[in-house]
């Protein structure tokens, strides 16, 4: 069934029953309820339609003798194997619903042959193709959730462009596709059946389940401690900024990579051995510490995102089940040392994890009724951690040598004004700083991975200082005062202009 036209076909009556029906029973046929995280995608989606944003782009180097057909039919299994990936989106009345739909005949795999331009601008146009086709919107309505493409660079080599849709993929989700599409493609190769246990659950019983557990009830007794939890934490976090915030903020974001020295890098994991934290914990208590030096405050909100994937079952399913998490900062009196907030940070971060069921959006709609279209509800600043491609460095596919390509675009989407995110890997920690294009100019965010590199370097070498006491390293910047004001569209152009170039948008 083709619920796109089926759906087209009925008029406003029976689509309105129908939503009613689904909403009683939970599900009808193979129509189900959004998930609380789809939700709030379906909704981003359809106030900005045809936006990028929401777009989840992975690029695989293959080199070997490549068999094409192979890995079309390995695509198309996944795709079979996980029906979120050829579910689609509806809205009946006020009721936004997903269908699960049959199984395609084949997946598309259009293959690009680069091996007619020059050697030295092949990479470039795989480059560019990349950027192209992660910018190239969905339509929720009507696609499959995963788009596949091949770029043959050389004889021997090729790059695999995989992009999919927040409404049916997590950084997790990234994990399990890898996973799947290397063993699919070496049982395959071999003329072996598929090697993969059937899937215990789907991502549509999930929200299902999610729906009836977190319910009117529950989240009341939720919204209690996080009102509890968050009581007194200002607003609006408005750090010094490079252009005056505007009156209702985009979404378009500059992004800056850096990666910490590795000396660095095996400092931080000492000290978080030797004080019982991760890595991530400690780094988050020196975002926060950041934080505090530019904006003037001691306590405030920020967030982060956890898997939220603790029932077993939902392990090896393919969905958005990735939640956002408020995480209160807390830098305490003027005695308090770097060691004591990673702990601080630590027992933060594992009480609110507790209470990760509870939907942000609908939170934050409760603790906010009165929207301020100038920023996020809630929290302006992001932290969270990256590890699908660590599954890359460890998988065989066949004959073939698999590498994870690491196309990096100027420029992003982004909801927070500030945005880090950690890609961890063995012996390395790679940053990325996503910064809001209507607040700072990429001089301004290139000044933030300085500051927050170097006040990790400070306080990993002087851990038991009081934090009043740890350089540094902008403190001519490191400053507060008073909100900028709002300024025109106009007016905000001649100040860019002023300022320095705006960035091209690749993202």
């Amino acid at each position: 069934m083709n619920w796109h036209r089926k759906l087209a076909a009925l008029d406003p009556a029976a689509r309105s029953r129908l939503a009613g029906l689904i909403e009683a029973e939970g599900s009808v046929f193979t129509l189900f309820p959004l998930s609380y995280t789809q939700e709030v995608v379906w909704w981003g989606n359809r106030l900005q339609p045809g936006t990028p944003m929401y777009n989840t782009p992975m690029a695989l180097r293959l080199t070997g003798d490549l068999d094409v057909p192979t890995l079309e039919r390995s695509l198309r299994e996944i795709v079979v194997r996980h029906e979120v990936l050829r579910t689609t989106f509806h809205l009946l009345g006020r009721t936004p619903v997903q269908a699960v739909n049959p199984a395609p005949d084949r997946l598309d795999l259009p293959v690009t042959d680069l091996r007619g331009l020059p050697l030295d601008e092949r990479d470039a146009e795989a480059e560019r193709l990349a950027f192209e086709e992660r910018r190239r919107p969905f339509a929720p309505t009507e696609d499959l959730l995963l788009r596949a493409g091949l770029l043959r660079t050389d004889d021997r080599t090729h790059i695999l462009l995989l992009t999919t849709h927040q409404l049916a993929f997590d950084d997790w989700s990234a994990g399990i596709a890898i996973r799947e599409l290397t063993a699919l493609y070496t049982a395959f190769r071999a003329g072996e059946p598929s090697p993969l246990e059937p899937l215990p659950i789907q991502y549509a019983d999930y929200a299902l389940w999610q729906r009836r557990w977190m319910d009117d009830a529950r989240q009341d007794k939720e919204f209690a401690y996080w009102s509890e939890r968050l009581a007194g934490l200002p607003e609006l976090l408005d750090m010094p900024a490079d252009l005056p915030r505007p009156a209702r903020r985009g979404v378009d974001a500059h992004v800056h990579n850096f990666a910490l020295p590795d000396e660095l890098t095996e400092a931080v994991v000492r000290l978080s051995g030797d004080a019982g934290v991760t890595p991530f914990m400690t780094l988050t208590a020196a975002f926060h510490l950041m934080l505090s030096r530019r904006g003037g405050e001691r306590r405030f909100v920020t967030s982060t995102l956890t898997a939220s994937r603790d029932r077993p079952e939902t392990g090896p399913v393919i969905g958005d089940f990735a939640t956002l998490l408020f995480l209160p900062a807390d830098l305490g009196d003027h005695g308090l040392t770097f060691r004591e907030l990673m702990v601080r940070t630590r027992d933060t971060l594992l009480d609110v994890q507790e209470h990760a069921g509870m939907p942000a959006h609908r939170l934050a709609g409760r603790l906010r009724p009165r929207r301020d279209p100038s920023c996020n509800p809630v929290s302006q600043a992001m932290f969270y951690p990256v590890r699908a491609m660590h599954t890359v460095a460890t998988l065989a596919m066949a004959d073939l040598e698999v590498g994870y390509v690491a196309y990096s675009s100027p420029r992003a989407g982004t909801a927070f004004d500030v945005e880090l995110r950690l890609f961890e890997e063995p012996g390395r920690m790679k940053l990325q700083f996503i910064c809001s294009s209507e607040l700072y100019l990429p001089d301004g965010v290139a000044e933030l991975a300085r500051h927050f590199a170097g006040l990790v370097e400070a306080a990993v070498a002087g851990p038991e200082r009081p934090l009043d006491e740890l350089p540094d390293p902008a403190a001519s910047v490191a400053r507060s005062g008073p909100r900028l004001p709002s300024v025109s569209g106009a007016d905000r152009e001649t100040a860019q202009d002023g300022r320095g170039p705006s960035g091209r948008d690749d993202s």
